[in-house]
């Protein structure tokens, strides 16, 4: 990084944190990674920028369980890399993505219905009215097939959290 990029990026960071007087300024964000604290809109792989982790995102309807994509059969939406057990797979979620992606970006959804953004296992699933929720735990996924109202909370307080989510 220059001297140049490193003042810039520095001076931006300070004026985003209250630490110089008269905030940010477009130019000096412009070249700043997303703002400090947020999450993407879709969850990912957070080393690999995979979507799902990697697993295939019809495989929950289609097999009942999450199957692992093909690395040779991906496709990017949404700013991340979402893998196939089959090109017939990828040309459905091509043709309507949104059908297949897990609710809530792909968080927690016991998380969200308590007011929360937070990472989920996609391993750990419901399917339930044609949407596929996600859970860090368990424990969630228990609580949330115990308790129908939750996807009702999560449902009200989504539009909420998704705008402090950075959109890729």
């Amino acid at each position: 990084m220059s001297q140049f990029s490193r003042r810039l990026c520095l001076g931006a960071a300070a004026s985003l944190l209250g630490l110089v007087p008269g905030g940010p300024k477009a130019e000096d964000t412009a070249l700043l990674p997303s703002p400090f604290g947020l999450t993407a809109l879709y969850a990912s792989d957070g080393r690999s920028g995979l979507g799902l982790a990697g697993y295939d995102p019809l495989s929950f309807w289609l097999d009942a369980q999450p199957s692992p994509g093909d690395p040779a059969i991906e496709l990017a939406w949404g700013g991340f890399a979402w893998r196939f057990v089959g090109e017939a797979n990828r040309a459905a979620f091509r043709r309507d993505p949104e059908a297949f992606l897990p609710r809530f970006g792909g968080y927690d959804a016991v998380g969200i219905a308590q007011g929360r953004v937070a990472r989920a296992d996609p391993t750990i699933f419901l399917v339930r009215e044609d949407r596929l929720y996600l859970f860090r735990t368990p424990e969630t996924l228990a609580l949330f097939k115990a308790h129908p109202d939750l996807a009702e909370a999560a449902e009200a307080r989504w539009p909420a959290l998704q705008t402090g989510l950075v959109r890729n």
